[in-house]
Order: C-alpha cells, then sequence, then structure tokens
C-alpha cells in the first residue's frame, strides 16, 4: 500500500475526490506503471513502479460551472506506449498525453481534441456529460460516450488517422451511456 502524497480531499469530512479509472500501461510488463483519474484536482495520476513515486499531471481545462473536468476515464495507445488518453465528465474534449513531456505537477505535455457535440445544441451543457473512453485499436479510433443523463445519449468515433469526428445518436432507451469496449470487429 502507498499512500498518494497529495489528496487535498483528505484532509476534510466533508470533501472527497473519486477515482473513476485505474489503468496499467505497458501491461507486456510486470512492473507497468499505474494510472489514475483524480476528480478533485483536475489530474491524472501516475505511480511508478520502479521508483515506488508518483506524479501528478493537471489537465489544462476546466469545467465553468464545476471547476474541474473530472477526469474519469483512461485509454493507451496499444500501437504507441508514449500516449495516454482521457476524458472527463464535465469537459467535452478528449485528452492526450505525451509521456516522454510530462512534467510533475504540471500540464505540460497535454493536448486537447475538442468533441464537436452535434445534437445538444439546445442543451445547457451543464447537463451534457461525457462518459468514458475506448481504443479501438483495428481501425486507430477512440470511441467516446456522451450524455444528457436520462434523456439523449451518442458516441463518438474519432478517426487517430484522418483526426475526424463521427458521431452516432443512440435508441431512446439507451440515453445515458457509460461504459464502452470494443470487440475483435471493431464493434
Amino acid at each position: 500500500e502507498m499512500q498518494i502524497p497529495t489528496w487535498q480531499s483528505r484532509n476534510s469530512d466533508r470533501e472527497f475526490s473519486q477515482v473513476w479509472d485505474v489503468e496499467i500501461d505497458n501491461q507486456d510488463n510486470a512492473n507497468g506503471d499505474v494510472w489514475f483519474t483524480d476528480g478533485k484536482q483536475n489530474a491524472i495520476w501516475r505511480f511508478i513502479t520502479s521508483t515506488n513515486s508518483f506524479e501528478r499531471y493537471t489537465i489544462p481545462g476546466q469545467s465553468q460551472d464545476f471547476g474541474t473536468t473530472y477526469p474519469s476515464s483512461i485509454e493507451f495507445n496499444p500501437n504507441n506506449d508514449n500516449i495516454v488518453y482521457f476524458v472527463g465528465m464535465f469537459s467535452s474534449s478528449i485528452w492526450i498525453a505525451e509521456i516522454d513531456r510530462l512534467k510533475n505537477g504540471t500540464s505540460e505535455g497535454i493536448t486537447e481534441i475538442p468533441i464537436p457535440i452535434e445534437g445538444f445544441e439546445e442543451t445547457d451543457p451543464v447537463f451534457v456529460t461525457t462518459g468514458s473512453l475506448a481504443f479501438d485499436e483495428k481501425e486507430n479510433a477512440l470511441w467516446v460516450s456522451m450524455m444528457i443523463y436520462g434523456d439523449k445519449g451518442q458516441i463518438f468515433k474519432y478517426s487517430l488517422d484522418n483526426k475526424s469526428f463521427d458521431a452516432f445518436d443512440l435508441p431512446s432507451d439507451l440515453n445515458s451511456p457509460w461504459g464502452l469496449t470494443i470487440d475483435d470487429n471493431s464493434n
């Protein structure tokens, strides 16, 4: 067990921060680093197993209504060991971290790809929530779920080759998509 060095909500009985996703990079290596989200501090963390140390990377965006993007999902690119993708509930963007450019305690090395939230234009942005992220190795694409909780759901496909999005409306009974996974046929 390792205690996270700076976890602000630990100091207050009335605050909390949630870790929504935990992933291990370089899964072929038994000593992969552990990555996780930090909603309160608007960050992703990396526990470096070789040195038993933590690094925190601050997301360079924020929610107008909530302050934090509330990072919720992390994915690695199996074709590129240097890339981490992540999304936040209160941010309609895909965030890309280039591992070799990341600097502890900063946003350096993190860039943003805004998601064109077509179909949600008539809704106050505070109600549009990003769900999770899945990497499609066969298509070299990222899939992202978005929703107006209980009302409307969409999934977006971002082609890494073409740098373009495709949006897909979901049936009305699938109005709150959260988790995603890709099968062997890129479905």
